[in-house]
């Protein structure tokens, strides 16, 4: 099950106070559920998801299926170790995605030799414990204090990620940025509430003869401000950031 930290209100709600609010009759309801849905994809498109962190389990063929409401956007891939700390799979675009769906994906490939360069060896118990042959085992202490732990790539078309042959995970921890549904319904973070409203507002205006070519621009930019102050919202300006980012190139630049 998909879960968020954040408060989240459906388009139901939404489409409904705009009937309410401009007196229009509930036969309308279907068209502007239709027009909100695509403002909800505009919306989740882009940086303005919201996180979330499942596990998944993986199959027997070596994969995982991607949650249905990721867009595009995974931020980690993890396991837990013998200390509870999530550490990251590496990103390997490389690895293939041929017969992803397939229940004998396995034995379908056509070299069975594993590639291992640094004879990796994979051992689970209790947790994560990543040795190299002949050195012995040791523990993996969260991201980054191991160079492998596995490898993974995601086949967008088919929208399941792949892992590499003798990863001996059972489940793994993903996190992504989602568009979020709740309770069967689409929903979306309270910020972009009024964005929603001024994106129905300027919709309606461009399918109605009756609204003229000023009061249609006017109704967009309207919907402009409002989705960029509710992205502001969502990410908003740290001036920490900025100073430590200027003392990181600080510390990097040639000195004379």
């Amino acid at each position: 099950m998909e879960t968020s930290v954040y408060p989240l209100i459906t388009l139901d709600e939404i489409v409904n106070d705009y009937l309410d609010q401009h007196q229009q009759p509930q036969s309308k309801y279907r068209r502007l559920m239709r027009m909100a849905v695509r403002g909800w994809r505009l919306f989740y498109r882009d940086s303005t998801g919201i996180p979330f962190q499942v596990t998944l389990p993986i199959l027997a063929n070596g994969t995982s299926v991607i949650p249905t409401n990721c867009i595009s956007n995974i931020l980690s891939i993890g396991v837990l170790n013998q200390r509870g700390e999530i550490a990251s799979l590496s990103y390997d675009p490389l690895l293939s995605t041929t017969d992803s769906t397939s229940t004998a994906r396995y034995s379908q490939q056509t070299e069975q030799t594993l590639v291992d360069n640094d004879q990796m060896i994979f051992s689970l118990q209790d947790g994560i414990n990543v040795g190299y042959a002949g050195y012995g085992g040791f523990g993996s202490l969260g991201v980054g204090s191991q160079p492998v732990i596995g490898y993974y790539n995601v086949d967008w078309g088919n929208r399941v990620i792949i892992y590499n042959f003798n990863t001996l995970q059972t489940e793994v921890i993903i996190e992504y940025l989602g568009a979020p549904v709740l309770d069967g319904n689409y929903a979306i973070h309270p910020f972009f509430q009024e964005a929603m409203v001024a994106w129905l507002n300027w919709q309606e205006s461009v399918g109605n003869p009756r609204k003229g070519k000023g009061e249609r621009q006017l109704n967009q930019r309207d919907f402009d401000v409002q989705y960029e102050n509710a992205r502001k919202a969502m990410h908003p300006f740290n001036p920490s950031d900025i100073y430590n980012q200027v003392r990181q190139s600080s510390r990097l630049s040639p000195k004379s």
